[in-house]
């Protein structure tokens, strides 16, 4: 009878490999907690069908940071430096539509930045990166938000703050659970993402290189996770490209298409 039980235990805390697919974003009760999406992603070894060697950077009982050297292929790099020049420093994109989105608005970094929304969301590369960063967070790709394209020159900065917006989690798709950030270039000197209360972690701008970390609470999504407040050290030498994508706990693109 102890076998039995044991087996049935293991059965039921194993991946699923149907649910865990992007494609399948129906699968909303498997969706699997935050604390154990990041065990998750710290022992896959590829996502989308592409080979990953993930690296804890840091992990304590209340949050850990992972991180993936050449997540993207130099040429999707090459090809989303060109989008967000082009999106970043091309026409002003139209407010966003009634009712207002006060996400939109809630952190300004000083550096140049942009919602990709409209024909931007439409890019082939991006819908690529969809499919990584959905396997990689264990959720369906209809929790992902909008890509924030970013562009720092020399001395531009991102000051301290955190990517929990608690008006977002009072809305159906529920708080941004993860942040994944993606380093489009190589950086020559700045640039790093800090972590003041993950004992000073900072981690160098790579190409291709995607690093994840949990915004909420380990036993509360509406709680912010005090220990992922973070910032981006200035640029000391050369220009950084990037992207951010939120991860939600509920289904945000089709409620904000």
């Amino acid at each position: 009878m102890f076998l039995l039980i044991f087996s049935i235990e293991v059965a039921s805390s194993a991946p699923s490999p149907q649910c865990a697919s992007p494609g399948l974003d129906h699968c909303l009760s498997s969706v699997r907690p935050v604390r154990d999406a990041l065990d998750w992603a710290a022992n896959l070894t590829s996502v989308a069908g592409r080979p990953i060697r993930p690296v804890v950077l840091y992990k304590d009982a209340e949050a850990q940071i992972i991180q993936v050297d050449d997540f993207l292929t130099a040429a999707e790099c090459e090809h989303l430096v060109g989008l967000v020049q082009g999106v970043v420093h091309g026409p002003p994109v139209p407010a966003p539509p009634s009712p207002p989105r006060p996400w939109f608005f809630a952190h300004r970094p000083d550096a140049w930045t942009q919602r990709c929304v409209g024909t931007c969301s439409s890019d082939a590369v991006l819908n690529t990166v969809d499919r990584l960063v959905a396997d990689f967070t264990a959720r369906p790709k209809t929790h992902l938000e909008h890509y924030q394209l970013l562009h720092y020159e020399v001395g531009q900065r991102y000051g301290e703050h955190h990517d929990f917006v608690h008006a977002q989690s009072q809305l159906p798709q529920g708080p941004r659970q993860f942040t994944l950030l993606l380093y489009l270039n190589d950086v020559e000197e700045g640039g790093e993402t800090h972590f003041r209360f993950l004992d000073d972690l900072a981690v160098r701008p790579k190409r291709g290189r995607a690093v994840l970390w949990p915004n909420v609470d380990y036993d509360s999504d509406e709680q912010l996770n005090h220990k992922t407040h973070h910032s981006a050290l200035p640029v000391i030498k050369g220009q950084k490209y990037g992207i951010s994508q939120w991860v939600h706990k509920g289904d945000f693109r089709t409620l904000w298409a």
